[in-house]
């Protein structure tokens, strides 16, 4: 340590001279970032490692997080390493750690290494992160009109009531969904008036009842446990978990950090990664792809660095900026070139949108090879020329007005970013592939109106047939990460054979599947879910346990925010006395005095939200018989409960 503190020539540790080497341990003790400093100095192997033993003060800071962040930094700067500064959700910093520890030689050597058998077994996954289109508004009068009403199946709508009642039999929740006429509405109606007949009595058609129901599409989000809740029609309530499911309102920033940050990542040390958009059309692809577009503009344009910015901007500044710190900061001597390549697949056609929509190759069957074998890349020396390429790309790029996107891709768009790095001392050249795709949206023909244009029709035919094709692959890759044999039909469309270099092998994946939670839009984002739970490695398997389970949670998320919106009325609600003075028919002055309930109104329409979700998921009424005729205290009116009341003085 004396040593260590030797060779620091500042002014600020001079006073190391005059102090004691028990005070000079004392003081690094008590020192976190000194400690790291000092240890900067030492070999990653063994030295460093007899630091842990040389006191529990001493374990303890070099076990902690802050010590596997300060570890990720030195094996950049020494080994060339790259990791990401942003964790994943619930990822820590000794978990990244211990992940690209292995990959410490990577400069050195890769042929027929255990670490490369190791990473790739591991690294051969895609994964499935869910984005949700928030609803801003309140859908309108002939959306929820149209929306389709969902009679969820016997046993859950038991187990509802059974949970929601405490009840302790289906016998009992069976005599309770006869009383809301429900389920077997005609047999009973049929028994009682059998039974009114035999006993003389007249018989009355009994009333249909008006019980709130629930609509299709996403019911409920579970963020914490990356679970989506969505009603089905035909099989009710159904529960789909993915490796990330992100907030309602996640931003930009989240959605890259969480996402694709460790695809670019993995890009930068060597490997080919993948990032792909899947959902229908207007559901968000673009805007998370590339960013906001702006109506103004023909198409999307990239100038200084914006929190708005989509994936594929902000993956192209990240890569140029370690590039930079690279050359000033790590030990090994990297020198690295990066070529993008712009293409879209329309149909059977590949084009370059860097060389204005041209064909690429000779024929159609050489398309593949020709963007593979580098021909459609152009050299980009800066995060300057990479911008210039995506707004010259942007304005080539095939889109059309649809019923649902006034902006919406007619083809599938693939950025693919090419980074040749080569060691001066061994000599070794390692190529790697990043992948960044905008698919082309799912479409329903009559939804969309496409049906009414050949050309649109043509286009939604191709862009199904490719993202059928991607499903295929990327079930075939998933099985055989799992250790069963399957052949992968890249073959079978000119979007998978181009991407084949980037899912299968030692590539990481990562599909975005983005949604509409509208309820209008349920079909279609019932399909994306799907999808998803097909390319997922995340058990989506349920036994019926785990459904009653299920429906506990969501009974007790609706629950629980209901009580906490109590209370918050409870602790914020007030009355208070609102004086008017105004003059009458006659011209006299008179004054209004009127009682207002203040100061919780938001925790009020919140609370009716609820009561309304709950309603809706146990099937029972929260309808007051006559309230148009009853006079209620403050603004109670407000809430659909009575009329005001208006004290009148002179």
């Amino acid at each position: 340590i004396c040593c260590c503190a030797y060779q620091s020539k500042s002014q600020s540790n001079k006073r190391f001279h005059k102090m004691s080497n028990s005070n000079i341990i004392t003081l690094v003790l008590e020192d976190e970032g000194l400690l790291f400093s000092i240890l900067s100095f030492c070999g990653e192997s063994m030295s460093r490692d007899e630091f842990l033993f040389l006191s529990k003060r001493f374990l303890h800071m070099l076990s902690n997080e802050n010590s596997f962040r300060w570890r990720l930094n030195r094996l950049h700067d020494e080994y060339g390493i790259y990791s990401p500064p942003v964790l994943c959700p619930k990822q820590t910093w000794k978990d990244l750690y211990m992940e690209l520890f292995p990959q410490r030689n990577l400069w050195k050597s890769r042929d027929n290494s255990e670490d490369d058998e190791e990473s790739e077994i591991e690294s051969n996954k895609i994964l499935a992160c869910m984005r949700l289109k928030p609803v801003l508004d309140e859908p309108k009068e002939n959306q929820a009109t149209n929306a389709q009403k969902i009679v969820l199946p016997l046993h859950q709508r038991l187990a509802l009531i059974r949970m929601s009642q405490n009840l302790k039999s289906n016998r009992e929740a069976l005599r309770v969904l006869q009383l809301q006429g429900e389920w077997f509405t005609a047999q009973w109606q049929e028994e009682k008036s059998r039974d009114e007949e035999a006993e003389g009595k007249d018989v009355t058609p009994q009333k249909e009842a008006g019980l709130p129901s629930l609509t299709g599409g996403v019911h409920s989000i579970d963020n914490e446990n990356n679970r989506v809740f969505v009603v089905d029609p035909t099989k009710g309530l159904r529960e789909f978990s993915f490796d990330h499911v992100l907030p309602d309102l996640a931003s930009q920033d989240t959605t890259y950090d969480t996402c694709a940050r460790h695809l670019v990542a993995n890009f930068i040390n060597g490997f080919n990664s993948t990032c792909l958009a899947y959902g229908q059309t207007g559901s968000g692809k673009s805007h998370t792809m590339f960013g906001p577009h702006d109506p103004s503009k023909e198409s999307m344009s990239f100038g200084l660095y914006s929190s708005k910015w989509g994936i594929i901007p902000r993956a192209c500044h990240e890569v140029f900026q370690v590039l930079e710190y690279r050359k000033a900061n790590v030990k090994v001597d990297i020198d690295a070139s990066v070529a993008m390549s712009y293409i879209e697949i329309y149909g059977d056609t590949v084009s370059d949108l860097l060389r204005e929509r041209t064909p690429c190759g000779q024929s159609k069957v050489a398309a593949q090879r020709y963007v593979l074998d580098g021909e459609a890349e152009k050299s980009v020396a800066s995060f300057d020329d990479a911008v210039k390429l995506l707004n010259q790309g942007e304005l080539q790029k095939r889109t059309a007005s649809t019923a649902m996107n006034e902006r919406s891709s007619r083809a599938h768009t693939l950025l693919i970013l090419t980074l040749k790095q080569k060691v001066d001392d061994s000599g070794q050249v390692v190529t790697s592939r990043l992948f960044l795709v905008d698919l082309g949206g799912s479409e329903n023909l009559k939804k969309s109106k496409a049906n009414t244009n050949a050309q649109r029709t043509k286009e939604a035919v191709n862009i199904n047939l490719g993202l059928l094709a991607l499903k295929k692959c990327a079930t075939a890759l998933n099985a055989i990460s799992k250790g069963k044999k399957s052949h992968v039909p890249y073959a079978d469309s000119k979007l998978t054979m181009l991407l084949s270099e980037g899912l299968g092998g030692n590539s990481k994946s990562c599909v975005i599947l983005c949604a509409a939670q509208d309820p209008e839009h349920a079909k279609e984002t019932l399909d994306t879910v799907a999808f998803g739970r097909a390319i997922s490695n995340v058990s989506n398997d349920r036994k019926r346990s785990d459904e009653a389970g299920m429906l506990r949670h969501l009974l007790n998320e609706i629950d629980t925010s209901i009580a906490k919106c109590e209370e918050n009325i409870r602790r914020n609600e007030r009355w208070e006395t609102k004086t008017v003075k105004q003059m009458n028919a006659y011209g006299e002055m008179e004054t209004k005095v009127t009682t207002l309930l203040v100061g919780a109104e938001s925790d009020r329409l919140d609370l009716e939200k609820l009561l309304r979700r709950r309603a809706q998921l146990t099937g029972t009424t929260i309808d007051i018989e006559d309230a148009e005729n009853i006079v209620g205290f403050g603004n109670a009116h407000t809430y659909g409960m009575g009329q005001e009341m208006v004290v009148e003085s002179e």
